[in-house]
């Protein structure tokens, strides 16, 4: 269960150790967390080994727990959470990283500003859940769309933003022109509803 002091929060777990009585918690907030492991009750009444080996059960369940804990703060701070594209931040990093490359190594990039027109209408007429299945739909879609060295990146709201690596100017009209046509022949269907 998640408690919640201020701006911290806990989350405690029962472990899942028959006949003890142990809590795990890990204390945090936003920009750190403590892992601790609280023993209460009859943990004296089963000498050294056992307790050594419940121990190491407990580190090895600790260990996992953070890094699944490190997998999850490293997707939201650099992953939209509705697109699974990569956010503003990191794009901005991709983007800044790829400007410093063409200062050394003369190459052409092309940068690509998509913005969905009236995307208001599906938010105003079916609500906000509409509009975050459309973005997630087209999100995929568009995914589709592009090469794997290419970064798509949602920007907020209804703008997204493609860096295709390594494309000469004619070739990023062309891909532009390729999805334009893509998005033109996309459809999204909410409650019997064609957009």
């Amino acid at each position: 269960h998640i408690q919640e002091h201020d701006q911290n929060w806990i989350v405690s777990q029962d472990l899942p150790l028959s006949g003890l009585n142990w809590r795990m918690q890990i204390l945090g907030n936003r920009g750190a967390y403590v892992e601790g492991i609280i023993a209460t009750e009859n943990v004296v009444h089963y000498g050294l080994v056992p307790i050594s080996i419940l121990v190491l059960f407990l580190m090895f369940y600790v260990f996992r727990r953070k890094e699944q804990a490190d997998r999850k703060i490293h997707h939201l701070a650099y992953y939209d959470s509705l697109t699974g594209l990569i956010n503003r931040y990191q794009f901005d990093n991709v983007l800044q990283e790829t400007l410093n490359e063409t200062r050394t190594n003369v190459s052409q990039h092309a940068l690509l500003y998509l913005d969905l027109d009236q995307f208001k209408i599906v938010n105003d007429t079916c609500g906000h859940l509409a509009g975050d299945k459309l973005l997630e739909e087209l999100a995929i879609y568009l995914k589709r769309t592009v090469r794997d060295s290419d970064m798509l990146a949602r920007l907020g709201g209804d703008e997204c933003a493609l860096l295709l690596n390594l494309c000469p100017e004619d070739m990023a009209v062309s891909v532009a022109n390729k999805i334009l046509d893509a998005v033109s022949n996309f459809r999204f269907v909410w409650q019997d509803k064609p957009f």
